[in-house]
């Protein structure tokens, strides 16, 4: 519904009416956010938090791309979108992984340490990268995971909060 307002406000002119209340209203809106931005620490502080959290995922993006001083050089579109592909794949590996871990420790936590828990995890970035060995050899030989963490993921869709 909104969509088909939006194609035939953009088909009129700028003078309708429609479009001139809905383009103050935008304006209005905005300048109270502003307004709450200038006034409000908390909310600063949230906003400066969650462009972080962005910025830390270009950082991640820069860190998986290393090669080439981060330049894609490829001959044809097809080997440019390959690379890009790979990156993106990496990324999203990489913050899955995160996700997997953190919702292990959530299962394993006690009730009581819950709500620390998520007061931690809503203050940090799942898009963390320090734990990861991005050079060197990778041995995912039978001796080399056998310490690694397993993850039974019917713990995970069964988890009820309490």
């Amino acid at each position: 519904m909104r969509s088909i307002l939006f194609k035939r406000l953009s088909s009129y002119s700028r003078q309708n009416p429609v479009y001139l209340a809905l383009r103050d209203f935008g304006r209005l809106v905005r300048t109270k956010f502003l307004l709450d931005y200038m006034y409000d620490h908390n909310l600063r502080k949230m906003v400066l938090q969650q462009l972080n959290k962005g910025e830390s995922a270009n950082k991640l993006a820069k860190r998986i791309f290393y090669g080439n001083n981060g330049e894609i050089k490829y001959v044809s579109k097809q080997e440019h979108l390959q690379a890009t592909i790979c990156k993106t794949l990496i990324h999203n590996l990489i913050v899955c992984w995160n996700y997997m871990y953190l919702s292990k420790k959530l299962v394993q936590i006690t009730p009581e340490n819950r709500k620390e828990f998520f007061e931690h995890i809503k203050n940090t970035s799942p898009v963390r990268w320090e734990h990861f060995n991005f050079y060197g050899i990778f041995d995912f030989s039978p001796e080399a995971l056998k310490d690694a963490l397993e993850f039974n993921t019917e713990d995970l869709f069964d988890f009820e909060m309490e």
